[in-house]
């Protein structure tokens, strides 16, 4: 292999590595983004809810 094709080489290799760790950061960050979402959720349900009591958890769980 000739100097350029082993630099062009590394270059690739390397866009391609960063390409992989970019799109694992989006993939935790979007992970996190729901589970925050979810949490919210949960709380505003049980905020709504508030007049159940403290019964409200049990209720729920019986349920399912």
């Amino acid at each position: 292999m000739l100097a350029t094709e082993v630099k062009n080489f590394k270059t690739i290799i390397k866009d391609i590595v960063l390409k992989i760790e970019e799109t694992q950061l989006a993939i935790f960050q979007s992970g996190n983004t729901s589970v925050m979402d979810l949490y919210f959720y949960i709380g505003k349900v049980i905020e709504d809810k508030i007049q159940w009591g403290n019964k409200f958890i049990k209720r729920y769980i019986k349920i399912f």
